[in-house]
């Protein structure tokens, strides 16, 4: 037993720094409510983000086929693509995986959108479901990358998923298209993944804005963070290839995308937990 309130603490801590996953990886969908919202940018930052904890492998696979821009955003040119795995899912397994997959740093890997508009490839909910079977041993969290719409396979890949990130614009037009996919979400899962959003572009335009209050009210849920617009900051990014959280640590920006990991990742319980024992205990003392 400990026997003070700081060993008690120090316990528990140590329980969550020594927890280890389960062979499955943590699958986490990101998506935007619609287009320009900036979900790439941020599903980029946070798959950066999480591959920053000690030894956690982060796998983002970018599932937007004709537009997806995560390889452009990290300055890698992909010489193959999901597509390359998809295609014929016979031939699929960790050696063509490997070929296919992208590094940027020593934690973080991506299975890229290829260069080119494709026509003439289609993606399938089962296609998927087998690439995703396969990777999940090779990483602690899958951050999938998903295009606004709604395509035929996303219900089958939102059962699937662990948590759901919507990224929002605060206005109108997205409190409603934010709806629509929160109800999409209910309507093709069981029990569900969990589901956050988060209001990106804050500041934007804010005459026109809706507040987080109001989000709350129609979507019974509160965002996870606001993410501050800031146009020169992610314009550099975009042009240095590198992600904001890697380049401009102190920013504002930086700080609530970390924040949108720290919660994805459950380490914001964590802190909380940790917090609420040590503030409980002094009161006792």
């Amino acid at each position: 037993m400990p026997e003070t309130a700081d060993d008690l603490i120090n316990e528990i801590e140590d329980l969550f720094s020594n927890f280890e996953k389960s062979s499955q990886a943590e699958y986490i969908g990101v998506l935007g409510s619609r287009g320009g919202v900036g979900a790439s940018t941020l599903s980029t930052n946070i798959a950066h983000a999480l591959s920053q904890i000690p030894n956690t492998d982060v796998i983002i696979v970018d599932l937007d086929i004709n537009y997806g821009t995560i390889a452009l955003s990290l300055n890698l040119t992909p010489h193959q693509s999901i597509i390359d795995l998809l295609e014929d899912t016979g031939r699929l397994d960790e050696l063509l995986l490997e070929r296919v997959m992208l590094r940027h740093g020593d934690q973080l890997s991506i299975i890229p959108a290829p260069i080119a508009v494709t026509q003439n490839f289609s993606l399938t909910g089962r296609s998927i479901e087998q690439l995703l079977g396969l990777i999940g041993s090779m990483a602690d969290y899958i951050i999938l990358d998903l295009p606004h719409g709604t395509p035929t396979w996303q219900s089958t890949i939102f059962s699937k998923l662990d948590q759901v990130a919507l990224i929002v614009y605060p206005d109108l037009a997205n409190l409603r298209d934010a709806k629509k996919v929160f109800d999409q979400i209910d309507e093709h899962t069981n029990m569900g993944p969990r589901v956050n959003f988060v209001l990106n572009k804050v500041g934007l335009s804010a005459s026109s804005e809706l507040s987080a209050k109001e989000f709350e009210t129609v979507l019974n849920l509160k965002p996870i963070q606001l993410v501050p617009f800031d146009p020169k900051l992610f314009g550099k990014s975009l042009n240095n290839g590198a992600p904001i959280v890697a380049t401009d640590k102190r920013s504002k920006v930086s700080s609530s995308i970390i924040k949108i990991a720290q919660n994805l990742a459950g380490k914001e319980e964590q802190a909380k937990t940790s917090n609420l024992i040590s503030k409980f205990f002094k009161k006792k003392q």
